[in-house]
């Protein structure tokens, strides 16, 4: 599977749950914006290089949609076999709320998935965002 995936290059999109999360009011995204978001296509690595360990880790997000050079229905098993080794209960930390509960991480090396299992409680997010660098080939 490492050979097969190391030359990759993803093609990332703004189609699907992202522009459905667009498209909620109170991001106050505008409509013109929401519109362009289906039209986003970004090509990063598939395997990578961490910019501070130098240590190899996967460009791989629920947006992926295919490979360069690869059509979806071509590239949905390999994405589907990725997504499916890298959220097994052995790679994930589960963060349980408690009032005053802080959490912070770098989405170069996870994958975050957000679990709705306050249900009557009130959830309060702060999201920012900042610049990274660009992500480098492995090879």
């Amino acid at each position: 599977m490492k050979a097969l995936i190391h030359d990759l290059v993803g093609v990332h999109t703004g189609k699907g749950l992202f522009a459905l999360n667009a498209a909620h009011k109170s991001l106050g995204v505008r409509d013109r914006v929401k519109e362009s978001l289906e039209a986003i296509e970004v090509e990063h690595p598939l395997v990578c290089r961490h910019p501070a360990n130098n240590r190899q880790q996967l460009f791989l997000s629920t947006v992926l949609c295919r490979f360069a050079g690869m059509t979806e229905a071509e590239s949905k098993p390999i994405i589907d076999f990725l997504m499916s080794h890298a959220s097994r209960a052995e790679y994930s930390c589960r963060l349980r709320w408690q009032p005053g509960t802080l959490a912070m991480w770098s989405n170069q090396c996870l994958l975050h998935a957000a679990i709705n299992d306050y249900s009557g409680d009130r959830s309060v997010v702060l999201r920012t965002t900042v610049p990274g660098e660009k992500p480098l080939p492995a090879g």
